[in-house]
């Protein structure tokens, strides 16, 4: 669990996101995080097994997406942008 929570994220977005292919961030964070100095030097864990624990080349990047509400204003806005 110690290790997992080493590469846990945390996004907040409005709602309105969820109509938007998004997927080019999520391809630049886990390029940045895998390329991190602080991701490839983890510290070993005082008891470890390297086929479950993992590696750093191995250990899944997670991204928890938070979506808040949005007025209606600014979501006709977004979506008229995006119809154009």
């Amino acid at each position: 669990v110690k290790r997992l929570s080493e590469c846990f994220f945390l996004r907040e977005t409005s709602r309105i996101n969820l109509l938007i292919n998004e997927s080019d961030i999520y391809n630049e964070l886990h390029d940045i995080v895998r390329n991190s100095l602080y991701y490839s030097r983890l510290p070993h864990l005082p008891i470890e097994c390297i086929e479950l624990d993992g590696i750093p080349d191995t250990l899944p990047i997670l991204i928890e997406e938070i979506y808040s509400p949005t007025d209606q204003q600014s979501t006709t806005s977004i979506l008229s942008s995006l119809n154009s």
